[in-house]
């Protein structure tokens, strides 16, 4: 059992733990991960439990990694496909696609929005109701559209005079979803729930095949994911989850802390401690620890305990010009014997990034931004994805994607051919592919033909070049029949569509773009070969690689492996940690921010963005006289003050 020898007496404890509900609240820095693991790992090899009957479900891509990698020496490389290692969202995915029929879908095929799609559908809802609205509306309405979700709904009197409207526009975007048969990702989970109520023959499948659940980071667990594992579970099955409640930062995504505290309360659980630190210095912890002991809001059980040096005592700067602090960061590199991937920038919000940039920039120090990018939002992959889903789906959003990227087609006729689809309640792509219609809107035989024409207005080359459009989106929606490798098939369609000509006439930096479609191509292949797919014909290749690519991609920006300074918000570093941390905008109204009510959020996320730092640490205000009051809730024996003039 060498996986053993490599854990402390509590996580030991909580691997061998035989009760068949554990939950295991483990502190940051604590192993937690690690854990996991182990207990995978123990299941596999001691227990004799079969891969495929143990589920793990977490949050973060680069976790599901770190498991796969740790676990596939204990298994059967022939098992390795076997292993149920998801997100919520890839899992959900994973069963929808092959059991969405059932709720009325067609061959288990249906596209997912991801943010960018929705916040497209919102701009068209918004235009119709002629609402006015700004970029931060926008995102406060889909905050809304997911907040309404996870609570399984919404009771119409319950809204205020300012919801109303926003209401509205939830229920056009839901009628949008569904006209398209499309889901988003919070439909995911809860049509996973609306298949195991309406279908529990599928539910008992799936319970009879896990027999062991564990499920990572449950703090940030919303009340729709919980019903899941609880659906998944019977009392015959074995469930163990690992959390901490003090680093419960998702409230404003849904999560809901109080899942794992009452189970920590709860008799019927037993609750495994984590509290050796790996991570930081002793002062960088009794100043947490400090924090949490004058915070009711907070869980005192689980302090934190040292297994580093004293180390330096943390520095409080009231206010602390950025220049003063870049030129403090240039001498810790020197005398530290550092890297610039070494140190961290952390703020409440991303906005706050924007006059550390400017200063970085003007002195020519190498920066990136934790999730300020993500692949799949790139222009020319939006594309890409969008060529590929009209041939599988020919879903509304992505068709009309495509069509705004054809020669000839400006926005006004296309705009035209939606509002003439809705009139005759069909899909734009019904209504494009009804070749007498389109020989019609040229033709002028009837009165109603000639009405089409004027509302049109399409020139005989416009005509030819969407009945040439359709034969394309036809030719190559009955070649995913075929059996042939799915990499090629795509260029195909970017070739016949004319696509990296539009690159180069039409857009800003094409070769760049290009280079990434390249890179969008490779990850194809490699996906290929690694999923043998030959015996499937192309319509179930592309639907698992766009599951797998949505999925994939959604994930937070890792952070590279060149010499960066990293710049983050708090959500974003969450999980990782840096040998300095400047934490900064430290202000009373930043942090705790003054437009979230949940103050005990507030003070989990100080505590999280203090507990990233493993040697040094830094707590900066940007104003003189309105610091943080979280700065007065510290022990000062573990702070040096440092003015502003000193260095």
């Amino acid at each position: 059992m060498e996986y053993l020898q490599e854990l402390n007496p509590q996580q030991k404890k909580a691997v061998l733990e035989e009760h068949k509900l554990i939950c295991v609240i483990a502190g940051p820095g604590c192993g937690k991960t690690k854990t996991l693991i182990s207990r995978v790992i123990h299941l596999l090899a001691a227990k004799k439990i079969e891969s495929r009957q143990i589920l793990v479900l977490t949050f973060a891509k680069k976790a599901i990694k770190e498991i796969k990698k740790r676990i596939y020496p204990y298994i059967d490389p022939t098992q390795k496909s076997e292993l149920n290692i998801y997100n919520f969202h890839s899992f959900c995915y994973a069963l929808l696609s092959k059991h969405v029929y059932l709720l009325g879908f067609p061959e288990n095929k249906f596209p997912v929005y991801d943010r960018h799609d929705q916040e497209n559908i919102i701009k068209k809802i918004i235009y119709e109701l002629n609402y006015s609205a700004e970029k931060k509306e926008i995102s406060t309405i889909l905050s809304l559209i997911s907040k309404w979700k996870n609570n399984f709904g919404v009771d119409p009197l319950d809204l205020t005079e300012v919801d109303r409207p926003r209401y509205q526009i939830y229920q056009e975007y839901q009628k949008y979803l569904q006209e398209n048969q499309a889901l988003d990702f919070n439909d995911l989970l809860i049509y996973t729930i609306k298949l195991f109520h309406l279908h529990p023959e599928i539910k008992k499948e799936y319970q009879k095949q896990f027999l062991h659940v564990l499920v990572d980071e449950f703090q940030d667990v919303n009340d729709i994911q919980w019903e899941i594992v609880q659906q998944l579970t019977s009392k015959k099955q074995n469930l163990f989850l690992v959390g901490d409640p003090n680093q419960a930062i998702y409230g404003f995504q849904g999560a809901s802390p109080h899942l794992i505290s009452s189970l920590a309360e709860n008799k019927e659980w037993t609750v495994v401690y984590l509290n050796i630190n790996y991570r930081s210095t002793n002062n960088i912890l009794s100043l947490a620890n400090s924090f949490v002991k004058k915070n009711n809001g907070l869980l005192i059980k689980n302090l934190l305990v040292p297994t580093k040096e004293e180390g330096a005592k943390i520095t409080q700067f009231s206010y602390f010009p950025l220049k003063l602090i870049i030129r403090r960061l240039r001498l810790l590199l020197t005398r530290e014997k550092l890297q610039f991937s070494d140190i961290a920038f952390l703020y409440r919000n991303n906005y706050l990034s924007m006059r550390i940039e400017q200063e970085l920039i003007s002195q020519k120090i190498p920066y990136e931004i934790l999730g300020a990018f993500k692949f799949i939002e790139r222009g020319e992959i939006k594309d890409v994805l969008a060529f590929l889903r009209t041939i599988l789906y020919q879903d509304n959003l992505s068709l009309l994607r495509v069509l705004s990227l054809m020669e000839g087609i400006g926005a006004r006729t296309i705009e035209k051919i939606e509002v003439n689809s809705q009139k005759q309640g069909t899909s734009i792509y019904q209504y494009l592919n009804n070749y007498q219609n389109i020989i019609n809107l040229s033709s002028g035989d009837n009165e109603k033909d000639d009405t089409e024409i004027q509302q049109l207005k399409l020139s005989p080359k416009q005509t030819a070049k969407i009945c040439e459009f359709v034969l394309k989106i036809n030719n190559f929606k009955n070649a995913l029949n075929q059996r042939k490798p799915l990499t090629p098939f795509i260029s195909e369609i970017l070739e016949a569509f004319a696509y990296w000509k539009h690159l180069e006439t039409k857009t800003n930096n094409p070769r760049e773009r290009e280079k990434n479609i390249q890179q969008f191509l490779n990850v194809t292949q490699t996906w290929e070969k690694r999923r043998r797919t030959i015996d499937n014909n192309l319509t179930e290749i592309l639907s698992a690689f766009l599951q797998y690519f949505l999925i994939a991609f959604e994930d937070k920006k890792l952070i590279k492996t060149r010499n960066n300074l990293i710049l983050s918000s708090i959500h974003q570093a969450k999980g990782l940690e840096f040998e300095i941390v400047f934490f900064v905008y430290l202000d009373e109204g930043t942090l705790p921010y003054k437009e979230n009510k949940d103050l005990t959020e507030e003070k989990r996320l100080f505590y999280v963005g203090i507990t990233r730092a493993k040697r040094l640490l830094f707590l900066i205000s940007s104003k003189k006289d309105s610091c943080s009051s979280f700065l007065e809730e510290i022990d000062k024996e573990f702070i040096q003050m440092r003015l502003e003039n000193q260095r």
